[in-house]
């Protein structure tokens, strides 16, 4: 029965934090087709080279805590030490946020230069980009404290706000006034503004000021060996832009964000599943209930591996397609990288869910040394791949790399009592390349044998076991359980409430 309980309740987690990262993977890939008829591919490149500085810095000045977070407070049950420890680390971040922002001011202004002579670095931007870098920080801290508190429902707001305002301000700056690049960082910025200050708000956090070394210091011990390992994840993922850059110029690394854009959007989407993920994780290794850990472990891998691969094989066999649909034909070189990405974010997210295992069991030291072998290996493989492949070497380089590492991964999880049941997966994979094989080798263009090649992934997969019908029903009827249990409640809402003193009629 616990059992049970504690998986309806993951997947209701799931579902509510899911709803939010659809609207932002969503509304984010229609900003950005709209945004590709405007700005020139050299445009959009530079400014994913900006807003990753950005999200890098943003996660530089948390030092680990966001990690830290998360998995701490689920624990604390005294009302005073939770209030404490969030003081303390409030107090702590702002800190660190008011100087990394600083050091984003002085940085921006030779990163412009660096990537293109044609955009003015004026006071204004740098301003802009600065803001937005401790934005970002603050966002990213109140996330954390709802995942520890288990307000899932509202980090789905957050990002459902986040995402509806960022639109609106690109169809505003971008469309209407025609800012270019200056309006996509307004639209982020307002998004920003409005979404976190909403989180702020719903935390309902009592503020004081009071700040403890001796739990900042216990926090920090548990978070910087993760920040080391951001650090690395971060130049693992996403160095292959600023190489692309480096190489080819901001125009490749146009084509290859719009390669990446839908698997970036499937990650918002991921995110939300590891804001529930992880909380559900830490909670079973601290009370000691192995086996729960291990099954939504495995079944999340079988599944997230099933779902993505699927994503692989449409984005393989009608990726040129849905490319200039979506973005137009200025971007028909990034189709086949498309389909590439696909698998490679696939892989990222299968690493990532086993690392977030990992770092639940308390093992996250083992984290650095697996992503430094990694990261080796794949600058090995970006420096070359780029230079005689283009976009299409920079993604292969990554799924290369994170296969070579994986099963290192899995090692550490075994010794850590984690039974990882790496077959459900890997047969999913077979049964990919295999397919993949027949498409090239057999020159299968035709749309129906298209479609035919991808229902055909997804009968292999059912029956030889890697997802089961049970499964299904199960996720199937929790779906149904929780909207009428919404309904239910909107119902009983509307019965207390009299119709005189209503706004919107919910």
């Amino acid at each position: 029965m616990k059992q049970s309980s504690s998986l309806a309740q993951f997947i209701t987690g799931t579902l509510f934090t899911g709803a939010g990262k659809f609207m932002v993977m969503v509304l984010g890939i229609f900003g950005l087709a709209i945004t590709t008829r405007i700005l020139t591919p050299a445009e959009v490149g530079l400014y994913v080279l900006l807003l990753a500085i950005v999200i890098f810095l943003s996660e530089i000045s948390s030092i680990g805590l966001n990690f830290a977070i998360p998995k701490f407070l689920p624990g604390i049950e005294d009302e005073d030490e939770e209030r404490l420890t969030i003081n303390t680390i409030l107090i702590f971040r702002l800190f660190t946020i008011v100087v990394i922002s600083v050091v984003a001011f002085l940085i921006a202004k030779p990163l412009f230069t660096l990537f293109s002579a044609t955009v003015p670095a004026t006071t204004e931007l740098l301003i802009y980009i600065s803001v937005l870098v401790a934005l970002e920080s603050i966002g990213k801290l109140l996330i954390a404290i709802l995942q520890g508190h288990f307000k899932f429902k509202t980090i789905g707001l957050t990002n459902t706000i986040s995402s509806m305002v960022n639109f609106g301000g690109i169809l505003l700056f971008v469309l209407y006034f025609q800012l270019g690049l200056v309006g996509l960082i307004l639209a982020k910025l307002a998004s920003r503004v409005i979404a976190y200050g909403y989180a702020l708000l719903s935390a309902n956090l009592d503020l004081r000021l009071e700040l403890d070394v001796p739990i900042l210091k216990k926090l920090l011990i548990f978070g910087f060996p993760l920040q080391i390992n951001y650090i690395m994840s971060f130049i693992f993922q996403r160095m292959d832009v600023f190489l692309i850059a480096t190489f080819l110029g901001p125009l490749q690394v146009g084509l290859y964000e719009i390669a990446r854009r839908i698997p970036d959007s499937l990650a918002e989407a991921y995110e939300a599943f590891v804001q529930v993920f992880f909380p559900f994780l830490s909670k079973f290794s601290e009370t000691g209930e192995n086996d729960e850990l291990t099954q939504m472990l495995n079944v999340s891998l079988r599944w997230l591996v099933f779902t993505l691969l699927t994503g692989a094989m449409i984005a393989f066999t009608f990726g040129t397609e849905i490319i200039t649909l979506l973005f137009s034909d200025q971007y028909t070189e990034s189709g086949m990288v498309f389909g590439i990405v696909m698998v490679s974010f696939t892989i990222v997210v299968l690493d990532s869910t086993q690392g977030y295992t990992l770092i639940a069991v308390g093992k996250a030291s083992k984290i650095p040394q697996i992503n430094f072998v990694r990261t080796l290996i794949s600058f090995v493989g970006y420096f070359l791949l780029i230079p005689p492949l283009g976009i299409v070497g920079a993604a292969m380089a990554g799924p290369i790399a994170m296969a070579m590492v994986n099963p290192a991964v899995v090692w550490f999880l075994r010794r850590s009592n984690v039974a990882v049941d790496y077959r459900g997966y890997l047969v999913s994979f077979a049964i990919f390349f295999t397919l993949l094989a027949c498409y090239f080798g057999f020159d299968m263009n035709s749309i129906l044998e298209r479609i035919l090649l991808t229902i055909s992934f997804v009968v292999a997969n059912i029956m030889l076991s890697v997802v089961t019908w049970d499964e299904i029903r199960y996720g199937i009827t929790e779906g149904y359980a929780l909207i009428e249990r919404t309904l239910a409640k909107r119902h009983e809402k509307n019965k207390r409430t009299p119709i005189s003193n209503t706004v919107d009629g919910a």
